[in-house]
């Protein structure tokens, strides 16, 4: 799990997200920043995890949405992309 002074919060289960065209993404820890309306969710790409870790931005709203372009929060992507919990 992420262990740093800047997340609040970690989340025991794993979520996952399907990306078409893309494989699933796991995502391994989530952490709120008390700063900023933002949440941060480090991410793992499947067959690259030992490679590569992502921080997507998490818009803290109702209806919310992950954004895979990173540093760039949305509030709404193509249907195919929306996050279900």
């Amino acid at each position: 799990m992420i262990q740093s002074n800047q997340f609040r919060l970690r989340l025991s289960n794993i979520l996952f997200v399907r990306i078409p065209g893309y494989i699933v993404v796991n995502i391994m820890g989530i952490g709120f920043q008390t700063n900023t309306s933002f949440i941060w969710l480090t991410v793992q790409f499947g067959r690259l995890a030992s490679l590569l870790t992502y921080y997507v931005l998490f818009v803290k709203k109702k209806n919310c949405f992950f954004s895979l372009t990173f540093g760039k929060p949305v509030d709404t992507l193509p249907e195919d992309h929306y996050v279900a919990f």
